[in-house]
């Protein structure tokens, strides 16, 4: 018997665990025998074999492998019973694999324009020329948005959303700000 794929209801690549097979031997003479096999992503081709002479209820581990999905085959080998095994139910185990995104947290200044004493320098070298609470502004309506962003740090540039409710602002001086922003990245 070869089952259709089991691609446990998720698009998401997964680790396959293992698969149990369940039936009953035979009454008579040596009970016949279960034989397993699994192939990834396919149900054409060649089938790998993984258990000869299972044994039933028992789960044998697929190669630590990724996929989408699997196929199981299942041989039932009459022996020198009259009838052979008994097929009851198969089991394909696996879990899902989770997409890691970094999360950060900046500290900003938000410090003003080149009329303060100490005006905020750019990467490039020139001075900001937005206030403190015009930057301060320009954030707020950032983390009000549901639009990605895109970050550039020494780690390099990536895309995130802002989490509005891990932000803080703290005014240090009029018209001067620190924000503590964090952003996941997406």
């Amino acid at each position: 018997m070869t089952s259709s794929l089991f691609d446990f209801d998720s698009s998401l690549r997964k680790y396959m665990r293992g698969v149990k097979v369940e039936f009953d031997s035979a009454s008579d003479g040596d009970g016949g025998s279960v034989d397993i096999a699994y192939q990834f992503n396919s149900v054409s081709g060649a089938f790998t074999s993984l258990q000869t002479g299972a044994v039933s209820g028992t789960e044998y581990a697929l190669p630590g492998t990724r996929a989408d999905s699997v196929s199981l085959k299942v041989t039932l080998n009459k022996g020198s019973s009259t009838l052979g095994p008994v097929f009851k139910r198969w089991y394909a185990k696996g879990a899902p694999v989770l997409t890691s995104y970094r999360v950060n947290e900046y500290i900003l200044d938000l410090g003003g324009d080149s009329s303060m004493l100490e005006p905020v320098r750019l990467r490039n070298g020139q001075d900001h020329n937005l206030t403190g609470e015009q930057m301060r502004a320009n954030l707020v309506t950032a983390l009000g948005s549901t639009s990605p962003i895109t970050v550039t740090d020494r780690t390099g540039t990536f895309t995130a959303i802002l989490e509005p409710a891990n932000c803080e602002f703290d005014l240090t001086r009029p018209g001067q700000w620190y924000a503590r922003i964090r952003v996941r990245e997406v």
